[in-house]
């Protein structure tokens, strides 16, 4: 679902696709006969084959972006909506939608993230403690509590 981004570069928008041209199924009817180039799958060729694809396509984003927007609007944390949303079976098992170059979980994240910021409600996540600092402390934990 999630096209890759080189470490430090900003998520697409997910909101966008589902209202833009490229993915506006019906806009796309005088392009049926065209070849669809699918970046990480099998090339697809006749209307029938592009409009399924598109189609899925469309669907799954939409689905996976409404979902998270439902959660987030409930107060769930980026990890509960991972666990929780996932794409119905017609789309799960729809050869266009398979996971082979992004996950659901990454798109949820992706939408939690431009929709409701870093924060995840956990306050620990304020100021965390650096990795070294992290490291340290485990290490330290142990020894006082053998000294009780």
């Amino acid at each position: 679902m999630a096209g890759r981004a080189r470490p430090g570069t900003s998520t697409r928008n997910s909101a966008l696709p589902s209202s833009r041209p490229p993915l506006d199924v019906a806009g796309m009817k005088n392009l049926w006969d065209i070849i669809l180039a699918e970046g990480q799958v099998s090339t697809r060729a006749g209307e029938d084959k592009v409009k399924d694809a598109l189609t899925a396509y469309r669907d799954g984003i939409k689905f996976v972006y409404d979902k998270t927007m439902e959660g987030i609007n409930r107060g769930k944390t980026p990890d509960e909506l991972v666990q929780e949303v996932t794409l119905p079976a017609r789309l799960a098992q729809h050869p266009y939608l398979q996971e082979y170059y992004g996950t659901v979980a990454w798109s949820v994240r992706g939408i939690y993230s431009q929709n409701a910021g870093w924060f995840d409600g956990n306050p620990t996540h304020i100021f965390p403690l650096t990795e070294k600092e992290r490291a340290e402390k485990s290490l330290r934990w142990p020894v006082a509590q053998n000294k009780n």
